[in-house]
């Protein structure tokens, strides 16, 4: 279901300005359990399988919120030695997403691996 609740327009009584902020609640919400969905779903799955498993903006929030993460984290235990680190972590990702992209992909997945 593309949204977590149904919008009725009649409930709007004809008001449509009424009715486009129900449904741009409802959008945020469902953008928002997406996100909380595949978060959980990075902890457990290959980077490259959840990458093409999730819509475009989703990836890109989850991806960022983890190299955020992970960066701090890093930097915070090891300064550059833990950047450094990190570094060639993301070289070794971008190279997954690189071997991905030359794969038998459909054109949605290659568009939300090129935004990466």
């Amino acid at each position: 279901r593309p949204l977590n609740r149904p919008v009725d327009p009649n409930a709007a009584n004809g008001m449509v300005e009424k009715w486009l902020l129900q449904v741009e609640d409802a959008m945020k919400q469902s953008v928002s359990t997406q996100i909380k969905r595949s978060e959980a779903a990075y902890k457990t799955s290959r980077r490259i399988d959840w990458a093409i498993e999730w819509p475009g903006m989703v990836v890109l929030v989850v991806d960022q919120i983890y190299w955020t993460r992970e960066a701090e984290e890093l930097i915070a235990e090891k300064g550059l030695q833990g950047a450094r680190e990190y570094e060639a972590t993301c070289s070794e990702q971008l190279n997954d997403i690189v071997r991905l992209v030359r794969s038998d992909l459909t054109k949605l997945q290659r568009t939300t691996l090129g935004a990466m």
